[in-house]
């Protein structure tokens, strides 16, 4: 069930990306909804942000120093 979630959730990122040249720049557990039939869909695209065609995004390292909890220093 959680993982088809995340499917339905990476689908609509993929898709609102390559399709809709956008970046969701917000996703968070409040910008997800599960409809009564338990599909998951994306919402919360207040601060997304529309690319030019012609833009690439890169994928940028994190800016801050991120350790998960096993391995936190």
């Amino acid at each position: 069930e959680v993982g088809r979630g995340l499917c339905h959730i990476a689908e609509a990122l993929q898709h609102t990306h390559f399709v809709g040249r956008r970046l969701h720049l917000g996703l968070a557990p409040e910008s997800v909804f599960i409809t009564p039939q338990g599909v998951w869909k994306l919402g919360g695209f207040g601060f997304s942000i529309t690319l030019a065609p012609s833009e690439v995004v890169s994928v940028l390292p994190p800016s801050l120093p991120f350790f998960p909890p096993h391995t936190s220093p």
